[in-house]
């Protein structure tokens, strides 16, 4: 008995269909670590990117800056964004936004020429 049970139990995993599972974010930034550049963030510390035309034109940038850019680029109403990503911190609200911004420009719906526009000049 304890045989069958074994044989209908491999039966069983083999007629499933096979299970794909998503890599982690933490594979997937272990794959692409060697391609991150070198940068500075807005306030003064080393930081990272990805070195692509949106993560250059977003160095430096406070994370309120990015969060604006992302509405007014985005078509979100001014303070939407803040107030969804209230309970985020500097960092992540900054990520987020930039990933909207990034999306928009890999969709064609925004230029590299609108996301500078959009974003505060430094001094």
């Amino acid at each position: 008995m304890n045989e069958q049970t074994t044989m209908n139990e491999q039966t069983a995993v083999a007629d499933e269909p096979e299970v794909r599972v998503a890599p982690t974010m933490s594979a997937q930034m272990r794959k692409h670590r060697d391609k991150y550049q070198d940068t500075v963030s807005y306030n003064n510390r080393l930081s990272k990117n990805n070195g692509d035309e949106v993560a250059q034109l977003l160095a430096g940038a406070t994370p309120e800056a990015v969060v604006a850019a992302a509405e007014q680029l985005c078509g979100f109403k001014e303070g939407e964004l803040l107030a969804k990503y209230a309970h985020l911190n500097n960092g992540q609200r900054r990520m987020n936004s930039g990933n909207r911004i990034r999306s928009a420009v890999k969709r064609g719906t925004v230029t590299a020429d609108q996301v500078a526009r959009a974003l505060p000049r430094a001094s």
